[in-house]
């Protein structure tokens, strides 16, 4: 007899786990044994020089990061304000700078 569509197939309603001896299911399937550490052990970690280079690029990227961040605060407090004034001659020496080089 040929299975319709939509039938539980060949394995009846028991489904995949009876079709696969090694399925484990029930209390069988929580139940794992658990390795006991020795008294003495502990986790080591070992980074590459990779990865020490990366530790230190990024606490130099994080250095200036609350003088940045205070002087952000500062200026959008100052714009809010009405107190911000750009000094012309000052950007413009900047922008010429910026092209010329």
């Amino acid at each position: 007899m040929i299975p319709s569509i939509g039938s539980s197939g060949p394995q009846g309603s028991r489904g995949a786990a009876a079709a696969d001896p090694t399925a484990k299911t029930g209390a069988a399937a929580k139940k794992q044994p658990v390795a006991k550490n020795a008294p003495d052990a502990q986790d080591q970690v070992t980074l590459s020089p990779v990865a020490r280079d990366l530790q230190v690029l990024r606490a130099h990227l994080n250095d200036g990061a609350d003088d940045r961040a205070a002087k952000v605060a500062a200026l959008k407090e100052r714009v809010a304000r009405g107190d911000y004034r750009v000094n012309s001659d000052d950007l413009a020496a900047r922008i010429r700078d910026a092209w010329s080089a």
